[in-house]
């Protein structure tokens, strides 16, 4: 329909009844699609003088039947524009201005809120004329107000929720009971009003209809105004704004302005992003002459890795020309490239850091943004600079986690852009994809000529983002504190969130529960607390104890006050104070009347005042770290309870002074009583030392990326592709050899890449794997003090996967490190190593050893394996179930190795290790250490002292810490500080024996994870290495660690290793397993005795004739380890004590699985019959017990063992037992 029909029949009606009707209509959620033709029938409506309207009554049939002809007739213009699915208008999400919550309309456009976002920030945060920004501060208000009120009208009206495959018509009542909230009233405005918008338009433009809408009001003759098309206010915003400020005479100061704002948002936003200790202050030449202009800002993301964002001008009515930016921005790289020095200016370091240039890898950006809504660049050049308008970067900085993460989508996306014709509506679309598809674009070998991404890809994701992110009303709490500063909040628990500003690093712990906010935070920067332990333990311990108890005991306190007439305040402030800050002086020290209030067995002391200046309570919790030990060591909660006494007592003292001390003490045990209980406790401490001086030190080590694992399997397709491999799915022998292939291909690439540095390149590894070991043994420490405790998670379960995580890093580092011994490196010419290299280095060992660990795994008959190779040469491995519940097994090895930490603590076991000098040497065989002496010069016993020692020495810290680079002359000299008694050739053969060099692979061989463990060059027995002819470099913790592996299985009967290994040692190991076996039978013999009576325990029963004379001597069966009849469950126990060494290598696992289960000679087999005899015979063993009462009785087939094995998680029927826990399960 043109202008003509359309205007014509409007013509004979009323306007406002038109208007609002039409516009009613437009709003409903079913037409949002569809906000184009209701735009362009507003703009007719506004196209007919208001004198020829005729006044005729609207009826509903005829504005029906009016609209239905429209649509109908209007299909095939529209269609292009109307493609997609807008996110639902029933689904309100927030926008918070000056703290107030407002909604707001998000109609055709795809991305509403982040416009409604760059209004703001653009326009209302910026320096602009006072005036002309309070006028369009009223407009934005008034437009929101709006927009919120008539958005709560339409999601409370049941029909909003009628939705069609159509348009939708509503109902009379709906139109007029909407309508109504169109009209305002002009005079309620300021004298520089909304706007006027007179009924005069005489040209109408179906494609841009919009842009003939300047303001949001319309203003009729008769002084009668209302709200345009709440759709379309957003681009009315920015057309406002563009008329004030950029007519033109302001237009070029007033940009200028623009510019300068947006150069110091660019610099906050990286800040917040990168970390404001990034962000460099400038760069200086040679003469220390600054090279950064104001419209530039530099990020040092890594050691090497720098990334310079450049600013273009803000533009008003032009496009952005890219092919002019590039070669401004190439220009400036070179001028800063040109200084043979350049001096990287920090602001919290003194003088500059000179790099020389060659040593920086630049990632360049051009950063650019218009005045109005969008307006992307035209003229792009193929270049390696990327470009992002301010608005893109900053949601670029808000999804992705780290700066490193920033660089690799930046190279990832121009990878993309090299190889292939990227075609995309929104910039961001890419991005979206990226999201969605984990942190990684392709991993085939083959990429498109052209490759599309989805359209309004990033419409769906972020509006979808938002909706999720703000149905938790905590953002709306955040805002009324500070509007605009908390930029990171994350949800720990019911109620408890971590609020922290990104750029300031300033934040604390939020707690909603109920009516009551409550901020929990220190009362100064944590760069400003001079005792890192009370930081540590403040962060840790306390924060989370005081979170919970004050959402917890929220209606008990509650319901305490209401008791005494009293009301809790709506905002509460707690903050931590440690006893330095205070004894310091300063802002604190009106808090020093407490300190004498402290004690060991009372570490802590609680007061609350009155802020009247903030008109807020505040509430200071003031501690002792040193003296906290002497409460929280406890198993039961008196720690806690103590807390809530000193917060309810504080909490007293200030809303009842006229309380007596006796009284408020009376209340506040009571309380105490009612609500904490003595019981578990909740929170507590760990008292045993880690044998690593270091330990607390140590910080966490580097983690792959799912980016950096994309890449390297692409590399993999790509390579196959290059050697003809067909696609297809490939299995059996075929699945082997193309994994051979992959693995062969991966070791050259890290060989090759490893060539590349020089030594820095063996201390890094070394030093994350450092890392890597530390945090494993804390991580024993911290779960077995989670395992005395009432958690709220499962122990055990975050143990598994903290571990798995812990061994996937690990066995990547080793196998860097030994692939350094096998390869060597280039010393003087080689580059150091950085961080987003080690990453690359590390992802490509993690696909590396996955693809060895399949083979093997498959070659076992442990898992079904299979590679498919698709058309597109997308590798895919095809993995299923193990043959055994893998998961299962997992977890009870981790619940075990849990309940041996814990008692491990509780004893305090302080000791160097198992075999500690005097009490442990009576453990080893003397026969064992007088071998060891014969064949290596040294006795079993000095070694693994000798490597303990190593652990416990703490040398001189260097830029290396916490690796440790020195002579042998000087280790010598301070091991036999420690260990006097052992001479020095000892010492000496014992360090050359535990060290690898460069010598210790051969450049041919192939380094497989499962033959390493077969040989004792491994760093987890051997964790020095020679690094020149008269020094070593080690780790403390690695030390700790080989040491506990040598004492562990060596005293368990299993040698560390096979190959090249003395075979009287291997004898004499072996005898060691053979006493074991018989001291195993032993002692489930007498566990089962002390539980059931000597006459229910039969042991070691190879003469079946003492129980009966009708028995035959050695029946097929075989001997019975342990028999134990069970009078209270009416049950027989079968058992074979099994000790087995446990390996974990495939090999040794599906060896292990044939021993339990294979066959007739099998372990399982002849348990069975051993059952099924005695059932046969049950009888006579109850007579031979003495037991009358022979009904009803069962029999019970079950291994007694040592350790957790795979075969136990194999056959449900077959129980399994460990003989630490064998008493309980007689208990049962």
């Amino acid at each position: 329909m043109n202008l003509k029909e359309v205007s014509d029949w409007m013509k004979n009606y009323n306007f406002k009844e038109l208007l609002l009707w039409i516009q009613a209509a437009a709003v409903h959620p079913n037409n949002q699609l569809y906000q184009l033709r209701f735009e362009y029938l507003v703009a007719c409506l506004l196209s007919v003088r208001q004198t020829d309207f005729l006044q005729k009554p609207l009826e509903y049939k005829d504005f029906k039947k009016f609209l239905d002809n429209f649509f109908r007739k209007t299909n095939i213009e529209y269609s292009s524009a109307e493609d997609f699915t807008p996110f639902s208008q029933l689904e309100l999400i927030p926008y918070f201005y000056n703290g107030t919550k407002y909604y707001f309309f998000y109609g055709s456009l795809e991305r509403p809120r982040e416009f409604i976002e760059k209004f703001d920030w653009m326009y209302l945060k910026t320096d602009i004329d006072s005036t002309l920004q309070d006028h369009l501060a009223e407009v934005f208000e008034a437009s929101l107000g709006f927009q919120t009120n008539i958005l709560n009208q339409i999601v409370s009206n049941p029909e909003s929720s009628v939705i069609t495959k159509s348009y939708y018509i509503p109902s009379v009542e709906y139109l007029n009971y909407i309508g109504q909230y169109f009209q305002t009233n002009v005079h309620d405005f300021k004298s520089m009003s909304i706007g006027e918008f007179e009924s005069n338009i005489t040209i109408i433009d179906k494609a841009n209809a919009a842009t003939l809408f300047k303001k949001i009001l319309i203003k009729t003759a008769d002084d009668e105004a209302f709200y345009v098309l709440p759709q379309l206010h957003t681009e009315v915003l920015f057309t406002i704004a563009d008329n004030l400020l950029y007519s033109e005479s302001n237009q070029k100061i007033n940009l200028i302005d623009a510019t300068n704002a947006l150069a110091l948002q660019l610099r906050y936003a990286c800040e917040g992003f990168f970390n404001r200790h990034y962000v460099l202050d400038n760069i200086v030449d040679i003469s220390n002459t600054n090279l950064l202009k104001q419209n530039e800002v530099v990020v040092r993301v890594a050691d090497n890795q720098l990334v310079y964002f450049h600013l273009l001008r803000v533009r008003n009515n032009s496009v952005f020309s890219m092919d002019t930016a590039i070669s401004i921005v190439n220009n400036r790289i070179q001028q800063i490239n040109f200084n043979d020095l350049m001096g990287l200016k920090h602001y919290f370091y003194d003088e500059p850091q000179l790099v020389p240039p060659e040593a920086l890898e630049i990632t360049s950006v051009i950063v650019f943004e218009h005045t109005g809504i969008n307006c992307p660049p035209f003229g792009v050049p193929p270049t390696n600079i990327s470009y992002f308008s301010f608005l893109d970067l900053k949601r670029l900085f808000e999804q992705l986690d780290s700066g490193e993460e920033f660089i690799r989508y930046v190279k990832e996306s121009k990878f993309i852009g090299a190889v292939s014709r990227v075609v995309t509506i929104d910039a961001l679309d890419k991005f979206a994809y990226f999201l969605e598809n984990g942190k990684k674009f392709f991993e085939s070998g083959k990429i498109a000529g052209v490759i599309s991404f989805p359209t309004h890809g990033w419409h769906d994701y972020y509006m979808n983002y938002l909706s999720k992110k703000y149905k938790d009303n905590v953002f709306e709490i955040t805002e009324q504190l500070h509007p605009y500063y908390y930029d990171m909040v994350l949800k720990q628990g019911e109620s408890v969130y971590e609020i922290c500003n990104k750029r300031t690093l300033n934040g604390g712990i939020l707690l909603t529960p109920s009516d009551t906010v409550i901020l929990l935070k220190y009362p100064l920067h944590l760069f400003q607390i001079s005792n890192a332990e009370a930081v540590k333990i403040g962060e840790k311990l306390l924060k989370p104890m005081l979170s919970e108890y004050f959402v917890k005991l929220h209606s008990s306190y509650v319901l305490l006050f209401q008791e005494y007439d009293l009301q809790l305040h709506e905002v509460i402030n707690v903050h931590l104070c440690p006893v330095e800050e205070i004894l310091e002086g300063g802002k604190l020290s009106f808090l020093s009347e407490h300190l004498d209030e402290i004690y060991d067995e009372h570490p802590f002391v609680i007061t609350t005042r009155w802020n009247s200046k903030k008109h807020e309570k505040f509430v200071f919790f003031i501690y002792d770290t040193s003296k906290l030990h002497h409460i929280f060591t406890s198993e039961e909660n008196h720690a806690e309870r103590l807390f809530i006494f000193e917060l309810t007592r504080s909490f007293l003292h200030f809303y009842c002074n006229h309380f007596s001390k006796e009284q408020i003490k009376k209340i506040a045990q009571n309380f105490v009583d009612a609500n904490v209980p003595i019981s578990k406790r909740r929170y507590g401490m760990g008292t045993s030392q880690p044998r690593n001086p270091r330990l607390s030190e140590y910080h966490g080590f580097e983690k792959y990326n799912q980016t950096d694992i994309s890449v390297v399997n692409r590399n993999v397709a790509t390579y196959l592709l290059s050697i003809g491999i067909e696609q297809g799915r490939y299995e059996g022998d075929e699945a082997r050899k193309l994994n051979s292939e992959i693995f062969r291909f991966l070791q050259n690439t890290l060989e090759q890449e490893i060539g590349k540095f020089n030594f820095d390149l063996l201390q890094y590894a070394y030093t994350q794997l450092e890392f890597i070991e530390g945090h494993r043994e804390t991580i024993n420490l911290q779960r077995a003090i989670d395992s005395l405790t009432d958690t709220d998670f499962d122990v055990v379960e975050k143990n598994v996967v903290e571990k798995r995580d812990l061994s996937r890093h690990s066995v990547a580092v080793k196998h860097i490190i030994a692939s350094i011994l096998k390869t060597g490196l280039k010393n003087g010419t080689g580059n150091a190593i950085t961080k987003f290299q080690w990453k690359q280095l590390l992802a490509v060992a993690i696909i590396l050893n996955e693809t060895t660990m399949l083979y093997e795994l498959d070659e076992q008959n442990l898992i079904p394996y299979s590679i498919t190779v698709t058309d597109m040469f997308e590798v895919t491995d095809n993995v299923g179930s193990y043959v055994f519940d893998s998961e299962g097994f997992q977890y009870e090895e981790s619940r075990v190795g849990i309940k041996a930490s814990r008692k491990r603590l509780q004893e305090n076991n302080n000791k160097i290790t198992d075999v500690e000098l005097n009490s442990g040497k009576s453990r080893i065989p003397a026969e064992l250490d007088s071998l060891f002496k014969s064949n290596y010069g040294f006795t079993f016993y000095e070694m693994v002292n000798i490597l303990a020692s190593l652990g416990m020495i703490d040398l001189d810290r260097n830029i290396n810490f916490p690796i440790n680079t020195v002579t042998i002359e000087k280790l010598i000299s301070e091991v036999s500080l420690i260990l006097p008694e052992f001479d020095r050739g000892s010492i000496e053969k014992v360090i050359d024996f535990l060290s690898l060099s460069f010598s210790s692979y051969l450049k041919s061989e192939e380094l497989i994870a499962s033959q390493l463990m077969r040989r004792k060059e491994r760093l987890n027995l051997c964790p020095l290495i020679q690094i020149g002819e008269q020094t070593v470099l080690y780790g403390n913790q690695m030390c700790l660690t080989a040491s506990s592996l040598w004492v562990n299985s060596v005293l368990e009967g299993d040698y560390p290793y096979s190959t090249d290994c003395p075979e009287n040692i291997i004898n004499e190991v072996k005898k060691i397993h053979k006493r074991q076996d018989d001291e195993l039978e032993i002692e489930i013999e007498n566990i089962a005795i002390e539980v059931v009576g000597d006459k229910c325990v039969i042991a070691r029963l190879d003469n079946f004739k003492r129980i009966s004379k009708t028995l035959p001597k050695n029946p097929p069966c075989g001997e019975v380890d342990l028999i134990v009849i069970i009078e209270k469950n009416k049950n027989i126990l079968v058992a074979d004590a099994k000790n087995i060494n446990k390996r974990i290598r495939p090999y040794d696992v599906s060896l292990e699985l044939k021993r339990f289960f294979n066959g007739d000679k099998s372990y399982a087999n002849k348990l069975r019959k051993k059952q099924v005899f005695v059932e046969k015979h049950i009888d006579l063993f109850l007579e031979y017990s003495g037991i009358s009462d022979r009904s009803g009785w069962s029999t019970t087939a079950a291994f007694i063992v040592n350790h957790v094995y795979s075969s136990a998680f194999f056959d449900p029927e077959i129980t399994f037992i460990l003989v630490d826990e064998f008493e309980e399960y007689l208990q049962q």
